[in-house]
């Protein structure tokens, strides 16, 4: 798969993000976040993550 962007930029706020992410959640959460930066995917994410995951895509 072609990737859409070549880089995405982490800033602190979504770091903040990831520091609010529920601990058994941060792995998925990260890899959203690296999958939709880089490849415009959405992987899929409930409750609190998912909420999390919009605020992050929202900041892209």
């Amino acid at each position: 798969m072609e990737s859409v962007r070549k880089k995405s930029p982490f800033t602190r706020t979504l770091n903040h993000l990831i520091e609010l992410c529920p601990v058994g959640y941060k792995l998925p959460f990260i890899e959203a976040i690296i999958v939709y930066g880089l490849d415009g995917v959405e992987i899929e994410l409930q409750g609190r993550t998912y909420e999390l995951f919009l605020q992050a895509k929202g900041e892209s």
